[in-house]
């Protein structure tokens, strides 16, 4: 064998088992399938020790699979850090219980809720029951309710100095008493989050991801081809994850520079991401692909897991180690990301890495919008090629030589 025949075949080898590398499939550690084929939502706390889920009932496990408890029917949950309060948004109301599955408190003077946000230490609840919004403390007293103004979404701080809740047509902004501050003008608004350090709001906005200060004004936006489906936000306050009916993820810096994009070849339902942004999570739904998808920071895509039902909702843990997804099929599924802790991205990105920063896709209604000083733009080339299933259009193209001079090598005579 000639050494360019064997160069060509060490090339080959080298470039298929890259790829192979590339789309890694793994199993689960465990997985729970509820009586009922429904899954809506999971919530894990920051080690990956205990994770809450919304099946067919709301159920509590720990890391190794086993079910400490299970019951009332709802559709949203949430989990403090250290996995010791669970606020369930229910059939009855909202219900919040300790990890042995003992209700703390119970308000149902508004049912079903379906929709959560808890402060990251359970000082503070924010629901939306039908389209009503609430604030209680970790105690259930409640310091805020109305149902005036048509809500969509709710998020607060970890300090609930502000109560943020999205409208068909704007994002509101409430103190505790629930007196409206500010209103920004944005439509259909699916999903709001105040980054951990209090400093800006990331809402998930018809086809665009919007930051917005405490105080309401616009600090950055970003249009999506498609409508947008979930947003999350790592703990660090640095990175903001998105996904869309584009088929697309999308991982930002908090100043709006697009890191990197990543086309799923379906819908993306669910993200999330770690506490320091080494790891992201997608999850696929209303299409053909069904899998559950783990990212690094750099945009490798790690492994996937093909799901047999839509997958509704993933968590991370925050410190990366533990990823938890449940699918309309009624399955909870619990996995280790393995590998050693990733190097997140830097925060500063090179300014031939970052996207023009779109404005929201329709102005918002006069009289609407904060004053607001000029806004720093962002400007750059476009991001290069899209990455899908973590294999960039370079090694394909390689790849394509490479079978070419395999296959001579095989031909007779030669």
């Amino acid at each position: 064998m000639t050494p360019l025949r064997l160069a060509g075949m060490v090339l080959g080898l080298w470039l298929f088992a890259g790829t192979v590398l590339a789309s890694t499939v793994v199993q689960p550690l465990w997985t729970y399938r509820a009586t009922a084929p429904e899954g809506y939502s999971v919530a894990i706390s920051a080690d990956g020790s205990s994770i809450a889920a919304c099946l067919d009932r709301i159920y509590f496990f720990t890391r190794s699979g086993e079910k400490v408890w299970g019951g009332f029917g709802g559709k949203a949950v949430s989990i403090t850090g250290d996995g010791s309060v669970i606020a369930a948004g229910t059939d009855a109301g909202i219900r919040v219980l300790d990890s042995r599955g003992r209700t703390l408190w119970l308000d149902s003077d508004v049912k079903p809720v379906d929709t959560i946000s808890m402060s990251p230490e359970g000082r503070f609840v924010a629901t939306i029951g039908g389209t009503t919004f609430s604030l209680h403390t970790n105690a259930g007293f409640l310091l805020a309710r109305n149902s005036t103004y048509g809500a969509t979404a709710v998020a607060i701080p970890t300090d609930s100095s502000i109560i943020a809740v999205g409208t068909p047509n704007s994002v509101v902004g409430f103190n505790q008493s629930g007196s409206e501050k500010w209103r920004y003008g944005t439509f259909e608004n699916r999903k709001l989050l105040f980054a951990r350090d209090g400093t800006y709001l990331i809402g998930a906005s018809a086809y665009s991801v919007v930051a917005l200060h405490p105080s309401g004004n616009l600090l950055w936006s970003y249009r999506t081809g498609s409508n947008l489906r979930d947003i999350a936000v790592s703990s660090d306050s640095r990175y903001i994850v998105a996904g869309s009916d584009d088929r697309k993820v999308y991982l930002f810096n908090r100043t709006g520079g697009l890191l990197w994009i990543h086309d799923l070849g379906d819908p993306v339902a669910c993200v999330d991401i770690s506490g320091n942004g080494s790891f992201i999570t997608a999850g696929s739904g209303r299409g053909l692909d069904r899998r559950i998808y783990l990212f690094t920071s750099a945009g490798d895509l790690a492994w996937s897991y093909q799901a047999k039902g839509w997958v509704t909702d993933v968590a991370l843990s925050e410190d990366g180690t533990s990823l938890a997804a449940v699918s309309d099929d009624g399955v909870l599924a619990f996995f280790r990301t393995a590998g050693a802790p990733v190097t997140p991205p830097a925060t500063t990105v090179p300014a031939e890495a970052i996207t023009t920063l779109a404005p929201p896709a329709t102005s918002p209604p006069a009289g609407t919008q904060p004053t607001t000083e000029a806004q720093p733009t962002t400007s750059g080339p476009e991001p290069g090629p899209t990455r899908a299933g973590g294999t960039s259009l370079l090694p394909a193209a390689l790849a394509a030589l490479a079978a070419g001079i395999l296959i001579r090598v095989k031909e007779p005579g030669r």
